[in-house]
């Protein structure tokens, strides 16, 4: 490229240099564009499978059993510390000192609920104390059954509770509990503690 004459005054040089630079840049950004093209022209490809692949794993899917955490919802699971009891069909939530019913609505087996403190409770250190329950289900009026604590207390608080052969009356009872430690344990309003089972009456004539 010719630059022509060399400038003789101060103000052509002026010239002349933003011309340079004008050319530069110019130059600059078309290698650039160049450039970028190229990378795309290479990328394009690739990413297009990519997104291929990605559509095809969406749309298996959603045809098939999938052991994706998310879906499955067993990141939830492990925050909370949760896990499935088959056996009861409860949701066993902070280590099991929260449980909830697996079943929507309301529940089928009438002869089974979970029983539930009615007030804070404090039992003090190396005592025996007895406390009252009511049913979570408002449904159970008056009957005769068993209420078993639940035995994650134990670990938990180190509370005994005692298995007891009780009758509900208007949706409310007692549990005797034993506090082994020598220091006091609270214990939370509405706390799950144990599980009612009523005591059905068969007729063998």
């Amino acid at each position: 490229m010719s630059l022509g004459k060399w400038p003789e005054t101060v103000e052509e040089a002026e010239v002349r240099l933003r011309s340079v630079e004008a050319n530069f840049q110019y130059l600059e950004k078309c290698e650039k564009k160049e450039t970028e093209d190229k990378i795309i022209s290479e990328l394009k490809p690739k990413i297009d499978m990519m997104f291929q692949q990605i559509s095809a794993v969406n749309s298996k899917s959603l045809q098939q059993p999938t052991s994706d955490n998310v879906i499955l919802g067993l990141d939830f699971l492990d925050q909370q510390k949760a896990r499935l009891n088959f056996d009861d069909k409860t949701l066993v939530l902070q280590s099991g000192i929260t449980e909830v019913p697996l079943t929507n609505g309301e529940n089928n087996d009438n002869s089974i609920c979970f029983i539930s403190l009615i007030n804070d409770e404090v039992i003090p250190s190396r005592s025996e104390v007895i406390i009252p329950v009511q049913t979570v289900d408002k449904s159970i009026k008056s009957k005769i059954g068993i209420i078993e604590p639940n035995t994650v207390l134990v670990g938990k608080q180190n509370i005994v509770g005692a298995t007891c052969l009780v009758q509900i009356r208007n949706n409310k009872s007692f549990l005797q509990v034993l506090n082994p430690t020598n220091a006091k344990v609270r214990l939370s309003k509405h706390t799950k503690i144990g599980k009612f089972s009523e005591i059905i009456e068969l007729d063998f004539k």
